[in-house]
């Protein structure tokens, strides 16, 4: 028996056939030749044998401070690791034939994520006991507030945690990469069905929406019809925002990604002066000791805005 918020989870993202959605099956090449045609003069600036990556992350970056962008000084710590064990263990709940408790899929998760020697992986084999169980502790809340708000995925909903979707434009010079962290259905010819899925802590923020504009483009691109719907899931609230998708929205989408190329190519070669704006990435900036504007900002601003974002 599913709980009220389950419930509700499963009303929000389903669809019966008939409400589903058609769309020309000609829009992902028009799509792709808007790109294209746009795109030209960042290509050609792109130096041989170089590629000008798109993701989700350096377009939300580029989209905010400019002043950081492009500051290659991350280091992990327990509130951002947190959020990667979590949505390992919420891939381990939904593949996982056998039914773990909780902390036994946040100790998979962290075994897991060590095994693979990724940068992660790399950080929590080098921990101690208690920077370990303050991840375990965080990352276990987000994955029961993930286990009592969603229903148990039925594996006849085609589920893909975190899979790769890349869009190459101009022989790879230009490459649009992201990775959801779940969809959810598949497409039926010209007929969407799939649903994009984004887990977020903290407050919503115009950018979440964004990304999965962004996801959602790429999809097109890839399969040839939209998915359905979009979704942030608010683990710590349990709400969940969701928008349809529509021809509009993924021209919005196009719009995004060529200011954003635009916007990349000119700071990259220094040719104008970066621009400051401050958001909850402050906490994490590593500009923030010098950087008045975003200090400012976080005093003003409430704990919960200042979640680390996935």
């Amino acid at each position: 028996m599913l709980s009220p918020a389950q419930q509700e989870t499963l009303e929000r993202l389903g669809a019966a056939p008939h409400d589903r959605p058609r769309f020309d099956s000609a829009l992902a090449d028009e799509l792709r030749r808007e790109l294209q045609s746009r795109l030209a003069p960042v290509a050609r600036r792109v130096e041989d044998g170089t590629t000008l990556f798109l993701s989700k992350h350096r377009l939300e970056a580029v989209h905010g401070c400019e002043v950081a962008f492009g500051t290659d000084d991350f280091e992990w710590s327990a509130p951002k690791a947190r959020g990667g064990v979590a949505h390992k263990a919420i891939e381990l709940s939904i593949m996982r034939r056998d039914e773990p408790t909780p902390l036994e899929l946040i100790d998979d998760a962290i075994g897991s994520l060590i095994e693979r020697q990724a940068s992660l992986g790399d950080w929590l084999s080098t921990q101690g006991e208690s920077t370990l169980a303050q991840v375990r502790g965080e990352a276990n809340s987000r994955l029961v507030a993930f286990l009592e708000t969603w229903p148990k995925i039925d594996r006849r909903w085609v589920p893909v945690l975190e899979g790769s979707i890349v869009a190459e434009l101009f022989d790879g010079t230009v490459k649009l990469s992201g990775r959801p962290d779940l969809t959810l259905g598949r497409a039926e010819g010209e007929i969407a069905g799939k649903v994009i899925v984004d887990f977020k802590t903290g407050s919503p923020h115009v950018s979440h929406a964004a990304d999965l504009r962004f996801y959602a483009l790429l999809d097109t691109l890839r399969v040839g019809t939209p998915p359905r719907l979009l979704a942030s899931s608010y683990l710590d609230s349990g709400r969940i925002s969701t928008e349809q998708v529509t021809e509009d929205l993924l021209w919005a989408a196009v719009d995004r990604v060529v200011d954003a190329a635009g916007r990349i190519i000119t700071l990259e070669a220094g040719e104008r002066d970066p621009v400051k704006r401050t958001g909850p990435m402050c906490r994490w900036c590593s500009l923030r000791a010098t950087c008045a504007e975003g200090r400012a900002f976080l005093e003003g601003a409430a704990d919960d805005d200042l979640e680390p974002l996935s």
